[in-house]
């Protein structure tokens, strides 16, 4: 029953390791869209300042975000929530926003069905045993 709990709890983690990626990309797009408008870009700065200072992240942690070699997974998936939230991209219990992320999908003429591809690797689990 351990080891059960316990490769739950580790698929767990890789699911929200690699929802923290791919939200990231995303919101990561979303900015490099706003690029032309200083005003935007200078809104998720402050989304970002502000996501950093809430979990008390130094800025080289933050330039880990996205690389695999964060040194704290939990505090990299807490500051892309904070982010991800303050962009439109996901809801505060982490459901994504689709209509936002297609948005940016069809903004960057990528494939439409990477929408649906993210939203079926990104659900949020149901059903998991705390």
């Amino acid at each position: 029953e351990n080891s059960v709990l316990k490769t739950i709890e580790y698929f767990s983690l890789f699911i929200s390791i690699m929802k923290t990626f791919v939200i990231f990309f995303l919101a990561f797009a979303a900015v490099a869209l706003a690029i032309t408008d200083e005003e935007r870009l200078n809104e998720i700065d402050d989304y970002i300042k502000q996501c950093q200072t809430k979990y008390g992240l130094a800025d080289e942690f933050i330039e880990q975000i996205g690389t695999k070699h964060e040194s704290d997974i939990k505090k990299a998936a807490q500051f892309s929530l904070c982010f991800t939230t303050s962009v439109g991209l996901q809801t505060e219990t982490g459901d994504l926003v689709m209509s936002k992320i297609r948005e940016i999908i069809k903004l960057f003429h990528l494939d439409e069905n990477l929408a649906e591809e993210v939203s079926q690797r990104c659900k949020p689990q149901q059903n998991i045993p705390a």
